[in-house]
């Protein structure tokens, strides 16, 4: 990270020198950033709650890092992280009034307004080395009650992630009940670099309550008041009086935030996969640790930075933010907020798991419907809803719905036009049609009308996006596959097979033996009719072309392991067709896909 470079704005140097009982700073202490006028700025610590040192290690410990109080103690020894103020049980500071806001919204931020408003507050930043300080909590031999009196805010825990190597070479010494840890010194560049992180954790701590709740750009997130309250907070927030007060200048602003967003790129161990990180909910990302919260972390803390210099900008305080090409490396590409060309359902197709299918399998009847997942099944074929979905039609009524089911499942979305290709903002999902030979698919011509039908309901939704894509592209969406007889039964089943598994279903096959039955079946397909028409009205009760399937299914499965086994064996056509579809859907499952434009819309 590199420091922005500033000569006199307010901040104390952390650079430490030995001089008596402790450290003293190298700069003068009212240089620093004043944190009781901090403290005393409306709506502070609403957003994120003031840490206490036994909460400043559990929140160091979601980030790995191991913190205890004698390290506390070394780091404010060297200067390399302090507590921003000191609660104490005297008067040591002119009173304040308690700002304007919510009531607070926890223990230790109403500790705080009370002793704002007793002067019983020392701010550590403006205050020599404290060689009496403890870090640790109440000993026996302590009061009732003893607290330490130690605060932290939020963002100073970005200064702890900064110093995560330093950490790691501690070293302790003295016995358990003294003692002590002794940290490296680290490079003047490496001190830049806290001291930087120590002055922004201040400014942080002064802008939180007026942008952390809209760092989401979906909603709006608040712990201590309600909408209406913030927006009115939010309308009298003042960013030029802030930056004033705050010591700040929008181009510091902006380069600090940025330099976090590239150290946020370059430490998180997620890579990518932070991009869907990113767009989780609040409550979400408190479930991230280690390196990966860190590095969350300092998006966060950019986010708001960033929204405060474009705050500035409204203001004509500052020019507005560059616009960067979706496709180039930049770190306001690391936002939380940043939605450029990247689409959610984008960003999923990209890793892979897409919520879409790439096939949705159209079949006619409730047969189909029952086999066609067995056969998945059996071939050992995934068929998860977000690879392929079958749909039933189940009726002529569905068949004229068919163009308007297509065109909410297999329609492209499509995003920016890049020359002669529009972005598809999803991955493709391809309608693939198994029917039979009937009505109103029954011939050749009819089977291109209903086909053209359902291709043209896509391209409308394509035209009111603005697209105009080419034929050969879009007809890739919509595949049509028949069976070679006239229904799905007699395509897959012998004369046989029928009528042994419809004496297994009925109890009287409208009181035909078994050749008979046969007999029957064979002139029903003969006649190139549904099998259905077996089922005369001496079928009391008539038999469901489920229980059918069902009783067919281990006929099936066995023709399946023949074909396995024997590469002469003949492959069931809905093998075949099936195996079409996994093959076309495992194709639109990873990456990011594009669809030609038209040469015509040129």
């Amino acid at each position: 990270m590199t420091p922005a470079h500033r000569s006199s704005a307010p901040g104390a140097s952390l650079i430490p020198q030995e001089q008596g009982n402790g450290p003293t700073l190298t700069r003068g202490d009212n240089d620093a950033l004043d944190a009781l006028a901090i403290l005393a700025r409306p709506w502070v610590f609403t957003q994120s709650h003031p840490l206490t040192t036994s909460d400043f290690i559990n929140e160091a410990k979601e980030l790995g890092i191991d913190l205890d109080p004698a390290t506390l103690r070394e780091l404010y020894r060297r200067g390399y992280v302090r507590p921003l103020v000191e609660l104490m049980t005297r008067t040591v500071a002119a009173p304040r009034e308690v700002p304007p806001g919510p009531a607070p919204g926890s223990t230790t931020l109403a500790a705080i307004y009370r002793s704002l408003e007793t002067g019983r507050i020392r701010d550590l930043a403006r205050t020599p080395y404290r060689r009496q300080l403890r870090f640790d909590t109440r000993r026996l031999d302590d009061p009732p009650g003893w607290q330490n009196g130690l605060i932290y805010s939020f963002w100073q825990l970005l200064a702890v992630a900064d110093l995560r190597s330093i950490l790691q070479q501690r070293k302790v010494i003295g016995p358990y009940e003294r003692r002590r840890v002794i940290l490296p010194a680290i490079t003047d560049w490496s001190l830049q670099r806290v001291e930087l992180s120590a002055r922004f954790a201040m400014v942080l701590t002064a802008l939180e309550p007026a942008y952390f709740p809209s760092v989401v750009p979906e909603w709006l997130h608040l712990m201590s008041a309600d909408a209406e309250q913030w927006r009115e907070f939010r309308k009298r927030f003042d960013p030029v009086e802030a930056a004033s007060t705050l010591g700040v200048t929008a181009p510091e602003v902006k380069n600090y935030a940025e330099s976090m967003l590239s150290q946020a790129r370059r430490a998180d161990p997620t890579g990518d996969w932070s991009q869907l990180i990113r767009r989780g909910s609040k409550d979400s990302w408190k479930t991230l640790t280690g390196e990966a919260r860190a590095a969350h972390n300092l998006r966060l803390a950019a986010e708001i930075l960033l929204l405060f210099y474009e705050h500035l900008v409204e203001e004509d305080q500052a020019p507005p933010l560059p616009t960067i090409d979706g496709m180039a490396r930049h770190p306001l590409h690391e936002r939380i907020s940043d939605r450029s060309g990247k689409e959610l359902d984008r960003l999923l197709g990209g890793f892979g798991i897409s919520p879409h299918p790439g096939v949705v399998f159209v079949v006619e009847g409730e047969a189909e419907e029952l086999i066609v997942p067995r056969v998945f099944d059996h071939l050992g074929i995934c068929r998860a809803p977000d690879l392929v979905r079958v749909l039933c039609m189940r009726g002529a009524a569905k068949h004229k719905q068919l163009p308007l089911v297509a065109a909410a499942t297999a329609a492209p979305i499509v995003g920016e036009r890049r020359r002669d290709s529009y972005d598809m903002i999803r991955p493709p999902t391809r309608l693939l049609i198994a029917i039979d030979r009937d009505q109103p698919w029954d011939t050749p011509e009819k089977v291109q009308q209903r086909r053209k039908l359902i291709l043209d309901e896509i391209r409308k939704v394509l035209a009111a996006q603005g697209a105009v894509v080419r034929d050969d592209d879009l007809e890739e969406l919509v595949l049509v596959r028949q069976w070679h007889a006239k229904c799905f039964e007699f395509a897959h089943f012998s004369d046989d097979e029928l009528a042994d598994a419809m004496m297994a279903i009925h109890p009287t096959c409208g009181w035909l033996d078994r050749d008979s039955l046969i007999a029957k079946i064979a002139v029903v397909r003969l006649r190139g009719l549904d099998v259905e028409a077996v089922w005369d009205a001496d079928w009391i009760p008539k038999p469901s072309k489920t229980d059918l399937a069902k009783a067919l299914w281990p006929v099936l499965a066995a023709q399946i392991d023949a074909a396995q086994q024997d590469p002469n064996a003949a492959v069931p056509e809905v093998v075949k067709v099936v195996i079409e579809g996994y093959q076309l859907a495992k194709r639109a499952t990873i990456g990011n896909f594009v669809i030609r434009a038209s040469e015509a819309e040129d």
